[in-house]
């Protein structure tokens, strides 16, 4: 791994070892491997990433492999195996427990697949969603399914129809496998590589193989959804996004123009002008017929680590840095105001007419108001933005 330290608000770019700096940002490369034995033929297709370690899915040999995110070095001791790991997407919730499918093409028109927790694979079962609703392929996870408050799984269709199912999921059972909270023509078409991210408990990403990258928004009891899109010039080829906030700034990771393991890097404060912040390179050449790219991101200590899967490829890790000071802030300083969590949700405090904008921290808008004085809104747990009068406040519930 090479360092670089940023002096100054200047572009440098070194070839080869792959570091950029843009401003106030560090891009660096920590890792690169394209040698894991088992990735070929496109069996293993989707990758997730829990406290240090990247979980792959090899339908062929019916493995979960296990991956050390700080070096890519192989924990053949950790696999996971079991004959019904027989599909192509692994997820992993907040607890770090996993599901995988159980379908050589995914779950069609069913739930099919199994929990993982703490090695051991429990079966959910192959259930049958009513109306045919088409194939999901790749599934995600929010919240801890093992526990009394749970969580849920989201999967969008790949062909046949436009859907995108959300399963609620508590103390390790599925709520309702047949009847999952359904979202119709969400996408305008059913995407090949159709693929989701979690954000908090009632928005998440959607992505898929030219599809413009959509934050959708579900109401609290999950009935209705809005969307919003991501207004990128260059639609990705495959499907695949994470997305991470780092200092109050929400960005967005999803494929490049290849299918090899590239990934562009964007600022999405402003969905309908996201900035292109960085631009990987490919993990490797080899064709990757799976129209999909795992990547996944996490923060920890104010630096973000991406990490990518590309089937037939490989996996590639990257340290995204951002130095702006955090305390120093010339706009707070023209415009204070007193932004903090109650029991109920958010309040703010601020001296005289005030335009408010809160947001969620994937950017969709919750609420837009004019308060005098102070505002309040009612939220559930999570990470939002206030911006107040241009400023944007960041406040965690």
């Amino acid at each position: 791994m090479k360092k670089i330290t940023l002096l100054t608000a200047a572009l440098l770019v070194v070839c080869g070892g792959f570091i950029q700096a843009t401003g106030n940002l560090t891009l660096t490369k920590l890792w690169n491997k394209a040698d894991y034995a088992w990735n070929k033929t496109n069996s293993s297709r989707d990758m997730d990433y829990y406290n240090g370690k990247l979980y792959v899915i090899d339908k062929t040999s019916k493995n979960i492999h296990v991956i050390d995110a700080n070096d890519g070095s192989e924990l053949p001791g950790e696999a996971i195996a079991h004959a019904d790991i027989n599909g192509y997407s692994v997820a992993a919730d907040d607890a770090g427990n996993l599901f995988a499918t159980n379908g050589g093409y995914g779950m069609t028109h069913c739930i099919k697949g199994g929990k993982i927790v703490s090695g051991v694979y429990t079966t959910l079962g192959n259930t049958t969603i009513p109306g045919s609703p088409g194939r999901f392929d790749f599934v995600e996870l929010y919240g801890n399914i093992e526990g009394d408050n749970g969580g849920y799984m989201i999967a969008s269709t790949t062909n046949t129809a436009d859907k995108v199912a959300v399963w609620p999921m508590k103390n390790g059972a599925i709520v309702n496998a047949a009847t999952p909270f359904m979202f119709n023509n969400l996408r305008g078409a059913f995407k090949t590589g159709a693929d989701a991210a979690a954000v908090d408990a009632n928005s998440f990403w959607l992505s898929g193989q030219i599809l413009k990258p959509l934050i959708i928004t579900m109401s609290k009891d999950k009935t209705t959804a809005s969307k919003q899109e991501l207004a990128i010039s260059a639609i990705p080829n495959c499907g695949g996004i994470a997305s991470f906030t780092l200092k109050g700034i929400t960005y967005v990771v999803v494929p490049g123009s290849s299918l090899n393991g590239a990934v562009n890097i964007f600022d999405a404060t402003n969905m309908a002008h996201p900035v292109l912040k960085e631009t990987t390179e490919d993990i490797a050449s080899v064709a990757n017929g799976a129209i999909h790219v795992g990547i996944e991101a996490t923060v920890k200590n104010d630096i973000a680590y991406i990490y990518v899967w590309s089937p037939n490829n490989g996996a590639a890790a990257y340290k995204f840095e951002d130095s702006t000071p955090t305390n120093i802030s010339a706009e707070t300083a023209e415009a204070p105001a007193r932004v903090f969590a109650n029991a109920e949700g958010i309040q703010a405090e601020f001296e005289g007419e005030a335009n408010i904008e809160l947001f969620s921290i994937s950017g969709a808008m919750i609420d837009k108001a004019t308060a005098t004085g102070y505002y309040k809104a009612n939220v559930d747990k999570g990470i939002y933005l206030v911006k107040i009068n241009g400023v944007t406040y960041k406040v965690v519930k």
